[in-house]
């Protein structure tokens, strides 16, 4: 991954590469129908037995982490069966079905489920596989989006969010119009405060505690406001 000047914007930390694969791994479940045809005339609707079952799959699929933080798929790999079971088993014909073999059942696929919940991404290191923190402009259910690294030089999804919204760009300075590059975050109150009375900034206490319950009128009683309900004046609803 380069920026525009052609310089990388992700290193490994632990092997030194350069470039991020994204992995997609998902579930996708099957649903079949089997059904034996009666030979012998004893069903009463030609049909010697009917099975319902399902196998759920899991998959993969992967691809490079472009520059533009957007990545296309490769295709998809089959990992494992994760589950193949008979949901139910209907016989009408003994006989037939004892006497059947494999290839005189009718295999129909009746849906395809992709498990919407078990979608999991994951981003990589190409070189040495170490999985990378990373976040997305906005939720892949809603369409994908693009994918933001935590190691990358170019991390600031919450800047992109402020553009969208305030169309201002929080990094740019508004004196001049550079772009500014963020020290560092400065949660502790204190540290705050000596900062800002530095810089005269600081205006004190300005909030009030909040008001005294038990000083209010009718604390703990419940109070009663009458209300007029004209309703009944204009008259009942008439169905139209």
């Amino acid at each position: 991954m380069r920026d525009e000047n052609g310089e990388y914007l992700f290193a490994c930390k632990k092997c030194g590469h350069h470039e991020l694969i994204v992995v997609h791994d998902y579930t996708m479940t099957k649903y079949f129908t089997k059904t034996l045809t009666c030979d012998c005339d004893d069903s009463d609707n030609d049909i010697a037995a009917v099975e319902k079952s399902h196998i759920r799959t899991a998959y993969t699929n992967g691809g490079e982490l472009g520059d533009d933080h957007r990545w296309d798929e490769d295709d998809h790999e089959e990992l494992d069966t994760i589950e193949n079971e008979r949901d139910s088993f209907e016989v009408y014909c003994q006989k037939c079905v004892d006497n059947a073999k494999e290839s005189e059942w009718e295999v129909t696929e009746d849906e395809t489920d992709y498990d919407e919940d078990s979608h999991e991404h994951f981003v990589r290191c190409q070189g040495c596989q170490s999985e990378i923190e990373f976040g997305w402009s906005h939720s892949p259910a809603a369409g994908g989006g693009r994918i933001w690294p935590s190691e990358c030089e170019d991390f600031n999804p919450w800047r992109e969010c402020i553009k969208k919204i305030w169309e201002a760009d929080p990094l740019l300075c508004p004196e001049c119009g550079g772009e500014m590059r963020i020290v560092s975050f400065i949660t502790e109150a204190s540290v705050i405060r000596q900062i800002l009375e530095h810089l005269n900034l600081w205006e004190g206490k300005l909030s009030r505690d909040p008001p005294d319950m038990k000083a209010l009128p009718h604390h703990g009683e419940v109070v009663y406001a009458s209300f007029d309900d004209s309703w009944t004046k204009i008259g009942d609803p008439v169905a139209v």
